[in-house]
């Protein structure tokens, strides 16, 4: 989602050129039913990922590190946890040192 044609709408922001562009590309449907797989979907979330990534799921602009993200949101035993995470974790004064030494 990071690159869009600048022929949309140069008055607007990258972000709002992204969702213009994302909702060109993938009907509401198919971006519900997507979502609907990868957080509810029978089998291992791992496959229903791949599924979202490189199969029938997949929607155009949304790529490995969306549906990730997005996996990881939807499941309690798999949050998202990375350095910008750490970062913000730390910077509320929270010791996140043994988390990130995997303890």
């Amino acid at each position: 989602m990071r690159f869009v044609s600048k022929d949309i709408g140069q008055d607007l922001s990258g972000l709002e050129r992204l969702r213009i562009d994302f909702q060109k590309k993938n009907t509401r449907e198919d971006v519900v039913r997507t979502v609907r797989y990868l957080l509810a979907g029978s089998g291992e979330a791992i496959e229903r990922a791949y599924d979202c990534i490189f199969g029938t799921y997949k929607l155009n602009g949304f790529g490995e590190a969306c549906v990730m993200e997005l996996l990881g949101w939807g499941d309690a035993k798999r949050p998202p946890f990375n350095n910008r995470s750490i970062r913000g974790i730390r910077f509320l004064g929270f010791d996140v040192e043994h988390l990130v030494a995997g303890e």
